[in-house]
């Protein structure tokens, strides 16, 4: 039972981590694309980081939404 207990915390930290990121990386995405920019390097970046978290069906839509932003910069480093 004491290691349920455990697992279960684990659990629901990695959770609370998991939308904590997705808060994050969601404001990120949002200013790049509103802004429209084209800093490749800050682009690539936030991507790599999100990569972290792609397991996750709303993490993966938001990296997504990013690579095809990223597609119109630069589709030669992008596939969607």
């Amino acid at each position: 039972m004491i290691k349920n207990n455990k697992f279960n915390k684990l659990a629901t930290r990695i959770r609370e981590i998991i939308a904590q990121a997705i808060k994050i990386y969601s404001h990120e995405v949002e200013v790049i694309i509103v802004s429209r920019s084209t800093d490749e390097n800050r682009i690539q970046n936030i991507l790599d980081g999100m990569l972290d978290f792609c397991y996750d069906e709303n993490m993966l839509e938001l990296y997504k939404k990013l690579c095809r932003y990223y597609y119109k910069i630069n589709p030669s480093v992008t596939v969607i």
